[in-house]
């Protein structure tokens, strides 16, 4: 797999395309990064569970990223796929965002990972009670 230039143009990222659904808070924090960073992707409607979806993600939950590094000629042996929220944003942060996201701070980083793992597991279910 070849390195992303981050500086160059956003072809030589390759194709980057997010299968959800519009629903889908998930899906929508994804987008709205890539778009904050101006990474430039291919949005794919599918519904939670579709056949389409199950073949990328065992749990058949959206959304989920496919990156190919070379475009329509990426070897299918190097073609990214994740299915994870969590996951997906750490990839793009690490290879596919223009400019470092956290801090170079070890110990700033610490707390900036605690604090939003926090609130993944502690502030986010209550939206959902």
């Amino acid at each position: 797999m070849t390195t992303p230039d981050r500086a160059g143009p956003p072809e030589d990222l390759g194709v980057v395309e997010i299968f959800g659904a519009p629903f889908s808070t998930f899906t929508r924090s994804i987008t709205l990064g890539l778009h904050e960073l101006g990474i430039h992707h291919i949005a794919i409607t599918r519904a939670p569970h579709s056949e389409d979806i199950k073949a990328k993600n065992p749990y058949g939950l959206l959304p989920v990223l496919v990156h190919r590094p070379d475009g329509l000629y990426t070897k299918p042996d190097e073609i990214v796929t994740l299915y994870e929220s969590n996951a997906i944003r750490r990839y793009i942060d690490e290879y596919l965002a223009p400019i470092v996201q956290h801090s170079s701070n070890k110990e700033l980083l610490s707390k900036e990972l605690d604090w939003m793992d926090s609130f993944q597991v502690s502030v986010k279910p209550s939206f959902h009670a």
